[in-house]
């Protein structure tokens, strides 16, 4: 999403991908784990898992944009 403020039609397109493969990826994980596991219960262990990735991604996103604007600066 930083490269999409330098190209504004290219934003809509990103959020349209990041929205599909969540649709994708997430049920297929889930059933993947209640496949291996038997247990309905890890649906909501997976979700959480996933949910936490993407926080921690867009966290180190946003730090290596505010560290390339920084650099841009100098």
């Amino acid at each position: 999403m930083f490269v999409a403020s330098r190209a504004p039609s290219l934003s809509g397109s990103f959020a349209t991908v990041a929205l599909n493969a969540g649709a994708f990826l997430g049920p297929l994980v889930a059933g993947v784990a209640t496949a291996a596991t038997h247990n309905y219960g890890d649906v909501a262990w997976v979700s959480a898992v996933l949910a936490a990735t993407a926080a921690v991604v867009i966290v180190a996103s946003r730090r290596r944009a505010a560290h390339a604007d920084v650099r841009e600066a100098r």
